[in-house]
């Protein structure tokens, strides 16, 4: 097979930009010298551009560039092509480095596993094992909701969104985002924790009560048979952050019907445990003593 050669210097060409074969030394200068004044060494503007003498007068090999085709109004076009490579680079770094915060809850077995019970005396109330139940509860989803915040902050710097908008899109979206983290661990037999704990379910629907805790249940039942298997699901959780990001978009496998029955169902879940959950917990917080965190993104 014929070696595709430079049309500017005669090098061997390994990429296509500007819409011609060229090498890599005559794209660099072509991007680094557009705009720039330049003069021929000899006066006459007529010199021989060769490999070997390619970097000898920039006039004659800017001239020559332009002969064959090279267009300045490319290089933006390439220059925003190479950042979008860069960022959708950066993008998937930042969600592997997040999945490896699930990798424990991932590996968890529901079998033999201990199981935490909340309610452990009968004699007291469901008022005080509720306030119990949170108490415990917050510290677990505190800590989670921490590689949260870190994962959102990531990913929203590259988006030039100022701190004030990540904050305010951070806390609309935190509860939506806690559950696709946890889903994976959840089953009929309750939430394993990152400990190896279970949080079993008749303690769910204290904490959340019996139709969230149901719904849930039943969220994480479908999630299972969808097109997103668990390292997907952090893929939505950048969705949720970045809706518009066609690098996001690129890292999603999922159908788009997955897709949006996912987004109804957290929108859902998210009304449910706003409308009702946080209320109570707001309400009753001067008995419980919640973490800073919890406290901030859930302004209780």
């Amino acid at each position: 097979m014929d070696q595709k050669v430079c049309v500017v210097c005669g090098a061997i060409s390994k990429i296509k930009v500007f819409g011609v074969d060229v090498c890599k030394a005559c794209k660099e200068f072509f991007t680094k010298n557009d705009g720039i004044v330049l003069h021929c060494v000899k006066g006459n503007n007529r010199c021989e551009i060769s490999r070997n003498n390619q970097k000898k007068c920039g006039y004659c090999r800017m001239k020559k560039c332009l002969e064959v085709g090279m267009k300045a109004t490319e290089i933006a076009l390439d220059s925003k092509e190479l950042e979008q490579d860069q960022k959708a680079e950066k993008i998937t770094q930042i969600i592997e480095e997040f999945k490896e915060t699930q990798a424990l809850v991932r590996q968890q077995n529901f079998e033999g596993v201990q199981i935490s019970l909340f309610i452990t005396q009968p004699s007291i109330g469901p008022f005080i094992h509720r306030l119990n139940a949170w108490q415990v509860f917050s510290s677990h989803m505190d800590q989670e909701i921490l590689k949260i915040i870190y994962f959102s902050k990531s990913i929203l710097s590259l988006d030039q969104i100022t701190p004030q908008d990540q904050l305010a899109l951070t806390k609309k979206s935190i509860f939506k985002m806690y559950l696709l983290h946890v889903v994976p661990a959840i089953s009929s037999k309750g939430l394993v924790l990152g400990t190896g704990r279970i949080i079993d379910l008749k303690s769910l629907e204290l904490l959340f009560g019996n139709q969230l805790a149901k719904k849930i249940l039943e969220f994480s039942e479908d999630v299972k048979i969808l097109s997103f298997n668990k390292e997907n699901l952090v893929h939505v959780i950048a969705f949720i952050l970045m809706p518009k990001s066609q690098e996001v978009k690129n890292l999603i496998s999922g159908t788009i019907g997955d897709l949006i029955y996912i987004q109804t169902k957290l929108e859902y879940l998210d009304r449910i445990f706003r409308g009702s959950v946080l209320p109570w917990v707001r309400e009753n917080q001067k008995w419980i003593k919640l973490p800073e965190i919890f406290v901030e993104i859930f302004e209780i």
